[in-house]
């Protein structure tokens, strides 16, 4: 099924605009797209070993069917947004710490801005709509209690079927008629907690079953200085889990998706639709594409028994929040640039990605995945940051020694560029763990 536009009777069809900008406007852009709102509703408590898929029973919530056998049947044939109101899509992967310093488990829609000419400026109130024959099973609110005003928005879990859950983040407004279906949000389940140096307080609404067909109007997103994107993300339980070098780091729910079962929600699109959104994949503005498979990105970068993927700072045994850990990953629009994405724990480091171009031998911006145990220290330089120009890079280099394979060490320095070498971390270096 196509949405058309109700006016005209027309097929929408992808704009193909390209917004000319700097590199270094890009980077900025992309870095304003943010997600504050928790994980999954419902009580999180860390998995001690990874779900298979025959583990996972699905939503337990009547009248919602089984999914069909084959994964690949299509489930959703609605675009999220009008196809003119979004100019890009961020696959899964995408980094901001340090509230999103892990590889985000889902992808952003980055909304159409008010004034086309204004690449910067805020993005237009556009609305949102249902992508399938879907049920929503809960509604979640964050209020945003640093903000000045603060304000409030909205998250929507929905399913086609009960081994398959998706969900909406930054919904600016609910549907009149989803709010009046879904009624009052369960105060029993509010929480108050802090990512970002930002303040948030959670409630939800638990437990719905609401039917809605595809392409009903269901809210609003965009229309507020900094809500740049909606997030979609998807979890599937038939499909194979991640391999999370240390699965007991991270949470399990009443359904047991999250995090072992995310998939790209593009993946489930009817295949006419499904090829214009992966079309769209690349950063916000439309400039960049990604063109190295998977094209949706991946949110699961671990090597166990290399540097590359997660780390958590010593003393803590959860992934969230993300705020005080680390990841040595790739860049969800150009995974040939290694990326150190650094939370609040590393002296003289920013929270903030650290980009550079990897090498595959040497001791000097070795790529993380061949950083292997040993007494040798790596050293990395030429590192650009948001909003530099193409020419600059930072003034300094991060030391890197895997210990074993579940302890990494690391410290900033500064020097101009890391030389020759051998290098030494002094008692400034910080321990993570897998």
């Amino acid at each position: 099924m196509r949405r058309t536009d109700s006016s005209s009777g027309a097929t929408l069809i992808p704009d193909r605009r390209r917004l000319r900008v700097s590199l270094s406007l890009l980077l900025l852009l992309r870095g304003l797209v943010s997600c504050r709102l928790s994980g999954e509703a419902g009580t999180a408590q860390p998995a001690t070993a990874t779900p298979t898929a025959t583990q996972l029973p699905g939503l337990q919530i009547s009248g919602i069917p089984d999914c069909p056998a084959d994964v690949s049947e299509p489930l959703f044939d609605v675009s999220p947004l009008d196809l003119d109101d979004f100019t890009g899509i961020i696959p899964l992967g995408g980094l901001n710490p340090p509230s999103h310093t892990f590889p985000t488990d889902h992808i952003y829609f980055f909304i159409r801005r008010e004034d086309p000419s204004n690449p910067v400026g805020p993005a237009a109130s556009v609305p949102v709509y249902a992508p399938g024959h879907v049920w929503i099973t809960a509604l979640g609110s964050s209020e945003h209690l640093s903000a000045d005003p603060p304000y409030t928005d909205y998250k929507i879990h929905f399913a086609p079927c009960r081994q398959f859950q998706a969900y909406y983040i930054h919904v600016q407004l609910l549907s009149p008629e989803l709010l009046d279906q879904a009624g009052p949000f369960d105060e029993s389940r509010c929480s108050t907690y802090e990512t970002g140096e930002q303040v948030y307080r959670n409630c939800e609404a638990w437990g719905l079953s609401i039917e809605v067909e595809a392409g009903t109007f269901i809210g609003t997103t965009g229309g507020r200085a900094g809500q740049n994107a909606i997030d979609m993300g998807a979890h599937d339980a038939r499909v194979s889990p991640l391999g999370y070098a240390n699965p007991s780091r991270f949470y399990t729910n009443e359904t047991s998706f999250a995090p072992f079962h995310v998939v790209c929600p593009i993946d489930y699109f009817e295949p006419e639709l499904r090829e214009v959104l992966r079309d769209r994949l690349g950063d916000g503005l439309g400039a960049f594409r990604r063109t190295v498979e998977p094209l949706c990105g991946q949110v699961e970068q671990d090597e166990p028994g290399t540097a590359q993927g997660s780390w958590h700072v010593g003393g803590t045994t959860e992934s969230y929040p993300e705020d005080p850990h680390l990841a040595l990953v790739h860049d969800a629009v150009d995974p040939s640039v290694a990326v150190f994405s650094v939370g609040t724990s590393i002296p003289g480091l920013a929270p903030r990605v650290y980009r550079l171009v990897a090498e595959t031998t040497g001791t000097v911006n070795l790529d993380f995945h061949l950083v292997m145990p040993s007494e040798e220290v790596v050293c990395y330089d030429s590192f650009r940051t948001m909003g530099m120009a193409p020419e600059d890079t930072l003034p300094m280099i991060i030391l890197v020694r895997l210990a074993d394979e579940a302890i990494l060490l690391i410290e900033n320095q500064d020097s101009a560029g890391c030389g020759s070498g051998p290098w030494t971390l002094s008692s400034a270096a910080v321990e993570f763990q897998r």
